[in-house]
């Protein structure tokens, strides 16, 4: 018992041998975004990497209580100021499609998800954390809002396709946590990644190239899942974050969360350019083509656009 909700995967017996063979068949294509020992060095390093707050916490052992209330969970966000706070921006904001007027968390948090409101409290401290700090060519601000759109964009996209409802929060929420890696690179490693960045300057590639060539395996996505997963994210959550950048290393047949952070990642990037990345990475049509999704790009982005 005190091992579940943690690296293991459990499988109840009596099982059958197709639920079984499942189950492998998830292990071992999970190699593809577990931790190498490069990114576990790496965090080994990190000492600017922020613990879930104490609301976070509550708020996951409020939601597993068989007397959980919206009521309950809203005073819990009431203790932290500054997370309340980016929870009412995003619930009245036009991300959800229309725009409100909600004063109370316990409101916004019953329009924007459960899943959403930790995914929200996990990226507004960890923003928070970081405020009095000056980092090397970053924008604090430029990542919230790339942030905040491409999770909008993923969870568009998402509903184009007609996705189950966990399948449009999953995108959601990937999208919204896609790049935490990178401010945690940035505050840890300040020198390191000022190098990735002039190097992605001086070769014209896109920053997650130059971090293959500096860091071989341990690029600023494979650093954010691992501690998403480290904080006990879902594994389709942790896996879209860890292949933003390279979707066609996780082997799937359909449309997954990790193809809608791949792409709206880039759509958002071709609207609002980064000034630290100096070549955008591009839409991987093969990939989107062996789902057999290559003609819907145009769609996706007529989508995005009209928002």
């Amino acid at each position: 018992m005190k091992c579940i909700g943690h690296a293991h995967h459990h499988v109840l017996k009596p099982c059958t041998a197709k639920a079984l063979l499942h189950t492998l068949e998830q292990a071992f294509a999970q190699e593809a975004w577990l931790p190498s020992e490069p990114v576990q060095g790496l965090i080994a390093q990190m000492r600017q990497v922020p613990s879930p707050i104490k609301a976070y916490t509550e708020i996951v052992t409020e939601m597993r209580s068989p007397t959980c209330s919206l009521e309950k969970i809203g005073k819990l966000v009431e203790q932290d100021p500054a997370v309340a706070a980016k929870i009412l921006q995003l619930a009245n904001s036009a991300v959800f499609g229309r725009e409100l007027n909600v004063v109370r968390p316990a409101e916004a948090i019953g329009y924007i998800g459960l899943e959403t409101t930790k995914a929200v409290i996990l990226l507004a401290h960890t923003f928070s954390s970081f405020d009095h700090l000056k980092l090397v060519q970053f924008s604090i601000e430029d990542l919230w809002r790339h942030s905040v759109e491409v999770g909008r964009m993923s969870r568009k996209v998402a509903e184009l396709e007609n996705a189950e409802e966990d399948l449009v929060e999953q995108a959601f929420v990937a999208g919204l946590l896609h790049d935490i890696g990178k401010l945690l690179f940035a505050a840890n490693h300040a020198g390191l990644f000022g190098k990735v960045i002039r190097l992605a300057r001086e070769q014209h590639c896109n920053l997650w190239e130059a971090e293959a060539q500096i860091l071989p395996g341990m690029g600023h996505a494979e650093l954010g899942a691992t501690v998403l997963g480290i904080w006990g994210l879902p594994k389709a959550i942790t896996q879209a974050v860890a292949l933003h950048h390279c979707p066609w290393r996780r082997c799937e047949n359909s449309f997954s969360a990790i193809a809608a952070v791949h792409v709206a990642n880039i759509l958002d990037h071709e609207d609002h350019p980064d000034p630290s990345i100096i070549l955008p990475s591009q839409i991987n049509t093969s990939y989107l083509m062996d789902l057999g999704l290559a003609g819907r790009v145009e769609a996706w982005r007529r989508g995005c656009k009209g928002i």
